[in-house]
């Protein structure tokens, strides 16, 4: 009787090892294998995705483990010394189970971290294009100020309503661009390297939604700048064209007087007033300054042959002599 007591004692030691064993095994294939596949599904790098497939293969040899543990042991050989193994076994085995979901965390937080990268480095390359169009508006206003200190005009860009209105406009969401930006920096130097996962997801979370705030501006931004451009252009060219204008008026004007006399007429003792039309002046004021001056050579050298002489005699005057 003692001895089927110890019997009975050894294998419900068993078989509680046993069930503590495949608890565990159903346990880590239920959710691990389950939080893998929802890993895999949304990870971002496929490096990520191939130290996922790694941790796949570790955990598929571990859960095989389970069940090689449970087969080798059994009432037959119930033994204290079996009953150590499976204890050891099942310590070791949740220690395994412990090391993977610690595993598929790391790479969980290191692909985050990536992906954090990559929509940083997208929000860089957005922020060049948008510094672009702020560079190209800048540029604009200081050259619309530079063209019109250069003619004499009462129009001034501080009294052009439309001007003054659009202009503001623009600069608040420059400055909009600006915050979201710096809030950006401030996000990403609040996170320091030992950020949770959850906090990681919350950044990238936020910095896609910045990210598609600055593509809108920037988008909205260039449109805005193209059409200030576009009425500004005209504004100035109009003040520039009248100023030209008048300048040229009052050229043709002094021309006109310049070019303007009296004349006496003999029979009837008349004075009339006469001028040239506009357009004869330039044209001959272009004549004269189109005309050829021709120039005497002097250079040659005299001719002192006997030829030379024979066409003194014949009537042509030599270099240097007048007859008189």
């Amino acid at each position: 009787a003692k001895e089927d007591a110890e019997k009975q004692y050894l294998t419900q030691q068993v078989n509680e090892q046993k069930k503590i064993a495949e608890d565990l095994a159903k346990s880590t294939k239920e959710k691990l294998n389950v939080e893998l596949d929802e890993k895999i599904q949304n990870v971002f790098s496929e490096d990520s995705k191939k130290m996922y497939e790694d941790v796949r293969v570790e955990l598929n040899t571990l859960l095989t483990s389970f069940l090689d543990s449970t087969l080798v042991i059994d009432s037959e050989n119930a033994t204290l010394e079996n009953i150590e193994k499976l204890k050891q076994f099942n310590t070791k085995a949740l220690q395994d189970v412990e090391i993977l979901r610690n595993k598929i965390k790391d790479i969980n937080l290191s692909d985050l971290q990536k992906q954090n990268l990559i929509e940083y480095d997208k929000i860089v390359s957005v922020n060049g294009e948008l510094k672009d169009v702020v560079a190209g508006y800048n540029e604009m206003i200081a050259t619309y100020s530079s063209r019109l200190s250069k003619i004499i005009t009462s129009y001034t860009l501080e009294s052009d309503e439309y001007y003054v209105l659009r202009k503001k406009q623009i600069d608040e969401v420059i400055e909009n661009l600006e915050k979201m930006n710096n809030d950006v920096a401030v996000a990403r130097n609040f996170y320091s390297s030992d950020a949770t996962v959850d906090e990681y997801k919350q950044l990238n979370a936020k910095m896609r939604e910045i990210l598609d705030l600055i593509v809108a501006g920037k988008d909205d931004l260039s449109v805005r700048v193209k059409d200030f451009k576009e009425v500004m252009d005209g504004a100035i060219q109009r003040e520039e064209e009248f100023y030209y204008k008048k300048l040229e008026d009052e050229e043709n004007q002094r021309l006109i007087e310049e070019n303007t006399g009296s004349i006496s007429v003999k029979k009837t003792g008349e004075t009339k007033t006469v001028s040239r039309d506009i357009e004869d002046i330039k044209e001959a004021k272009e004549d004269i300054s189109n005309e050829v001056v021709k120039v005497i050579d002097f250079t040659k050298e005299k001719e002192t042959s006997d030829e030379s002489s024979s066409q003194v005699s014949s009537g042509v005057i030599k270099k240097g002599r007048i007859n008189r």
